[in-house]
């Protein structure tokens, strides 16, 4: 939620008429997106499952791993999402 109320006025500003609401959509679903891929890297999650597996001390392996996937698939996620919205594909 955070994360829409950041750039909502920017969505409103650029080129929203245009994209109509499939573009909506497909930004909102992007926003989402990012926001799931924002909790794999969550520390207090982390722990938590180091902690329920008894492999306290390993978070900094695993959040090292877990981040270099999240830049990853977030990249991967965003050029997709400007590709749809600049060729204006419709869901």
């Amino acid at each position: 939620m955070a994360t829409l109320a950041l750039l909502g006025p920017l969505l409103r500003a650029s080129r929203s008429s245009d994209w109509g609401v499939a573009g909506i959509i497909l930004a909102t679903a992007g926003l989402a997106f990012g926001a799931g891929l924002a909790s794999v890297i969550s520390p207090a999650k982390l722990q938590n499952a180091a902690a329920s597996i008894d492999r306290l001390g390993e978070e900094n392996k695993v959040i090292r791993i877990a981040f270099v996937f999240s830049l990853i698939f977030t990249a991967v996620t965003t050029l997709f999402l400007l590709l749809f919205l600049s060729l204006g594909i419709r869901v």
